[in-house]
C-alpha cells in the first residue's frame, strides 16, 4: 500500500514554544511538606542522608512523623520554586511578631537545578514579602564554609553581623584545665547573686549583637533568680546556676550560665565584656567546666561567638566544634523614606 504524503504547515514566525512551568509560590502544607523534607535532605546532608545539616533551623523529621511532629509546621511557612509540578527550591520564613523579626532559613535548591538563579529569585521574593509587611530587616544564618551562599547574600546587600560556633561535649569526658600564672585569683569567680541579674543581662547585651540571638532576642530576665524562679525550675525538672567574674575593684566583667532540663543536654552560655575579652576568659571558663563535670555525665551544648581565645579553651577541654554559622542582616528602608536597602 503506497504511503500517502502529507504536507506539514510550518509554524508562524512569531510562534513561541511552550516553556516549562516554573514559578515561585507559597507553600501548601499538606501537599508540599513531604517534598520539602526530601529536598532539605538532598541539600543539607551527604549522599547517604547521614551528614550533618549546614544551616537548617531544626532537625528534619522522618516522613512518617510529618503529621504528628509540631516542628514541621515551620516548614509550611515560606516559598517554593516549582518546575513542572516538582519542587526544586525552598525557602522557609519564620516570623516573630513580638520581637518584630523576619528570619530566612533553609534556603535549599535541588543539586540538579543549582546555578540557575533559583536561590536568588526565592530570596528576592522573601525580601519583597518582608517589605510589604513593613519589616525593617531580614536576618539569616549561613554555614561559614558555604562561601558561594555568603557571596550571593552580600550581593543582595546583606551585611555580616558575626559568627557563632556550636560546640558539643560530654560531661564525663571534659578535661579540667590547670590555672595559669596569668590568671586572676580564683576568688574573683563567684556565684551570681540574685540582685545582680540586671547587671549580668547588660553585660550579655554588650558582648553580643542582638541580631546574633537566634531565633529571638535573649529575654531580659535570663539571669534572674529567686524563690519563684527556683520553684518553676523544680516543678518542670529544670535547673539553672550562674557564675560571675569580677575585677579586684568589684567590676563585673564576665558571666556564665548553666541550664539543665531533665533528659536533655546541658546548655552553657558565657559572656565577657568587650573591654576585657582575651584577658579574663580562662578563670571563668575553668569554673564553668568544673561545675559541668560535677553536675552531669550527659552531653553539653555550648554556643559561643567564634574567637581564638575561646576556641582554644573549648578544644583543650575536649569540646568538639559542630559547625560555625555566619549571621547576616539586610536593612530595609522604611516605607516612604526613599532610601535604598543597606
Amino acid at each position: 500500500m503506497p504511503i500517502r504524503e502529507t504536507s506539514v504547515t510550518p509554524p508562524p514566525r512569531d510562534f513561541v514554544a511552550p516553556s516549562p512551568r516554573r514559578f515561585v509560590r507559597l507553600i501548601h502544607f499538606r501537599r508540599d511538606v513531604p517534598q520539602i523534607v526530601e529536598l532539605l535532605r538532598l541539600a543539607f546532608y551527604d549522599g547517604q542522608g547521614a551528614g550533618r545539616p549546614s544551616s537548617t533551623a531544626f532537625d528534619l523529621p522522618s516522613l512518617w512523623m510529618l503529621k504528628v511532629d509540631p516542628m514541621t509546621n515551620r516548614l509550611g511557612n515560606g516559598l517554593v520554586w516549582e518546575e513542572n509540578g516538582r519542587i526544586v527550591g525552598n525557602i522557609t520564613i519564620l516570623r516573630y511578631p513580638k520581637s518584630k523579626r523576619f528570619l530566612v532559613v533553609n534556603v535549599a535548591v535541588h543539586p540538579e537545578w543549582r546555578r540557575r538563579g533559583i536561590a536568588r529569585r526565592l530570596m528576592g521574593a522573601a525580601i519583597e514579602a518582608a517589605r510589604r509587611e513593613g519589616q525593617t530587616a531580614v536576618l539569616l544564618q549561613v554555614d561559614k564554609k558555604n562561601e558561594s551562599a555568603q557571596q550571593l547574600y552580600q550581593h543582595m546587600n546583606f551585611d555580616i553581623v558575626g559568627q557563632m560556633t556550636s560546640w558539643r561535649g560530654d560531661g564525663v569526658g571534659l578535661r579540667r584545665l590547670p590555672p595559669s600564672l596569668q590568671d586572676e585569683p580564683s576568688d574573683t569567680v563567684r556565684r551570681l547573686r540574685p540582685r545582680e541579674w540586671k547587671e549580668a543581662f547588660a553585660l550579655d547585651r554588650a558582648h553580643l549583637p542582638i541580631e546574633m540571638d537566634w531565633p529571638e532576642p535573649t529575654p531580659h530576665d535570663l539571669y534572674k533568680t529567686g524563690m519563684w524562679q527556683w520553684l518553676f525550675y523544680m516543678l518542670n525538672g529544670r535547673s539553672f546556676e550562674a557564675w560571675r567574674m569580677v575585677t579586684k575593684t568589684g567590676e563585673l566583667v564576665g558571666v556564665s550560665g548553666i541550664w539543665g532540663e531533665w533528659g536533655q543536654p546541658f546548655r552553657v552560655r558565657m559572656r565577657v565584656h568587650p573591654l576585657w575579652q582575651g584577658k579574663v576568659e580562662r578563670p571563668l571558663f575553668l569554673k564553668t567546666v568544673a561545675r559541668l563535670s560535677e553536675l552531669t555525665s550527659r552531653r553539653v551544648y555550648w554556643d559561643h561567638p567564634d574567637d581564638p581565645t575561646m576556641n582554644a579553651l573549648l578544644q583543650a577541654a575536649k569540646f568538639r566544634p559542630r559547625r560555625t554559622l555566619t549571621h547576616m542582616k539586610l536593612r530595609l528602608a522604611k516605607a516612604g523614606s526613599g532610601e535604598g536597602a543597606k
